[in-house]
């Protein structure tokens, strides 16, 4: 399994891709101030205390990942003008002893843009150079199943089903299904995992069972994974699962990225992509976002490795950044502290990083 990660972060290294700005990170952390946070619980029996907080807040429940039961809780916006803000509201709720950490609900933009010239969106188009015989060390008897949270596959749909572009040769058997589900009765949740005919992954964005890629980013990731894998016999085992977390813009929330890692965590996938980055606030207290929670959770009970872009902004993502309203954040995840996370910087042909790569201890 190490081999493949390595490999994996090694071609995931070598795609040169332009830069993001971080004046555009925070101008989508604006968004974050609004009226929604993301809660976990020290213990979810404890009903008591979480109506007792939500009463004191005048907070309503939106919704609760099934597996990993983080709270998506609606403010108004009397509280919010109480509190100075949402972030005054979660450095309030944090602060109690039966919160094990939280968020804000907020964009999280990608950090690829794919060339609209692409003869085929399907194949991945960006330079790569990489060394063939590095695929020579590869081999393995278990199949690693891997996620990649992004803006969907290529395919079409066929009735209610979506089907993983069939006929691209590097695609061929590579898509993952859910056996709960596949051959099973159509509009029936068959497995009970509150997802209707999820076949191939789930639309977080759409909230549909059809993740299809209205951008490109997303079978482009994808497409780097299954491409040099479909030519060795040891690695078509492994299995590709999307979950599409990004609209046609490149632009997801915290909240349809947390459901997405909920549901990979389910499926005991054991490598999770996230091409994508945000600004995260720091929490008080030292307690950690929602986000680095997960990651630890995956560590924790299913052995999840997590792979993130550095960035393109050319700075140092060990250090804090501060806004001009003066809130200091972190570039997430890959500034996370987790050790279950491998950081992919931007890399040039001749194997030296990127001008305008983020760089720092974990890249």
């Amino acid at each position: 399994m190490k081999r493949l990660i390595y490999i994996l972060s090694f071609i995931l290294f070598q795609i040169v891709i332009g830069p993001v700005s971080l004046q555009a990170q925070s101008d989508f952390l604006e968004y974050a101030d609004s009226t929604q946070i993301l809660l976990v619980f020290d213990d979810e029996q404890d009903t008591a205390a979480i109506n007792e907080l939500k009463q004191e807040l005048q907070a309503v429940e939106l919704a609760t990942t099934p597996f990993t039961r983080i709270h998506l809780w609606q403010i108004p916006l009397d509280t919010i003008a109480a509190y100075g803000g949402v972030s005054g509201i979660l450095n309030h709720a944090i602060g109690k002893p039966r919160i094990k950490g939280g968020s804000m609900n907020y964009s999280a933009p990608l950090m690829l843009n794919i060339d609209d010239n692409d003869d085929d969106p399907g194949v991945p188009q960006a330079p790569l150079c990489y060394n063939d015989s590095l695929f020579d060390c590869i081999a393995g008897t278990t199949a690693v199943n891997m996620s990649f949270m992004d803006t969907g596959f290529d395919g079409e749909p066929t009735g209610t089903r979506a089907v993983w572009l069939p006929n691209h040769p590097i695609f061929i058997n590579r898509p993952f299904q859910n056996a709960g589900v596949s051959g099973k009765s159509l509009n029936i949740d068959n497995d009970k995992n509150g997802f209707t005919d999820d076949v191939r992954g789930w639309d977080f964005h759409n909230n549909d069972n059809m993740p299809l890629d209205d951008n490109g980013h997303g079978s482009h990731t994808a497409g780097l994974a299954a491409l040099k894998q479909s030519e060795n016999n040891d690695m078509k085992r492994n299995k590709i699962m999307m979950l599409k977390t990004h609209n046609q813009e490149g632009v997801g929330s915290i909240w349809q990225v947390v459901q997405a890692i909920d549901y990979a965590l389910r499926f005991d996938i054991k490598i999770v992509n996230m091409s994508f980055a945000y600004l995260s606030p720091v929490n008080a207290n030292g307690k950690p976002t929602i986000v680095e929670y997960l990651m630890d959770f995956g560590k924790t009970y299913k052995g999840t490795l997590f792979i993130a872009a550095a960035g393109n902004d050319s700075i140092n993502i060990d250090l804090p950044i501060i806004l001009n309203n003066g809130m200091a954040v972190k570039y997430c995840p890959a500034a996370l502290p987790n050790p279950n996370i491998i950081v992919v910087a931007a890399g040039t042909c001749e194997n030296e990083l990127a001008s305008f790569s983020n760089y720092g201890h974990n890249c």
